[in-house]
């Protein structure tokens, strides 16, 4: 994945082929090996002051930044209630403060190709960077302090996110496991 660290906002980008760019002033690219989806949109500004990015630079930079992936849609024709295993359980009341629910899943039809799965939709992670994250930011503060005060000011997680939509019963707990949102 390959980022753009711009004076007004990062943009991460999946398709290196199909880069979306606006008005920059002047860009310094930053390759990421790994997406953001598996370090967080909150690591996002760790891994720029690993690459050497000044932390006061990194601090009145960045707005915000997004962590994004795919999750697949239980089919609507063969979709049934089923019981979560023992780790989809821990994992959905680790995430979510609360007892796990019944979840959907699809066997399989003609419908879906006997996958189970029809469609996508989009499952984010966005932090708003406001002044209290500036700061600690510019002072150089670890991944986890920056997480705790994201979601303390609102910042829902990419697990807590899919599992919400799994509670929903437009996915499963064990596609949003597929794309291991195991990372908090």
């Amino acid at each position: 994945m390959v980022g753009l660290f711009l004076g007004s906002a990062v943009f991460f980008y999946a398709s290196p082929g199909k880069p979306k760019i606006g008005i920059i002033n002047i860009p310094f690219t930053v390759i990421n090996d790994r997406s953001a989806f598996e370090i967080g949109a909150m690591l996002d500004f760790v891994r720029l002051l690993n690459l050497g990015v000044e932390p006061y630079l990194a601090a009145a930079a960045v707005i915000g930044c997004l962590a994004q992936r795919l999750v697949r849609h239980v089919c609507p024709k063969c979709g049934v209630p089923s019981e979560a295993t023992a780790t989809e359980t821990i994992a959905y009341q680790q995430a979510m403060q609360e007892p796990a629910p019944h979840f959907v899943s699809g066997p399989g039809c003609n419908f879906c190709n006997a996958s189970g799965f029809v469609g996508r939709s989009g499952v984010f992670e966005v932090l708003a960077v406001d002044e209290a994250i500036r700061r600690q930011i510019a002072h150089g503060a670890s991944g986890p302090e920056i997480r705790d005060t994201a979601t303390g000011n609102g910042m829902v997680a990419m697990r807590r996110a899919g599992m919400q939509i799994a509670r929903s019963g437009k996915t499963s707990v064990s596609e949003v496991f597929r794309d291991s949102f195991l990372i908090d």
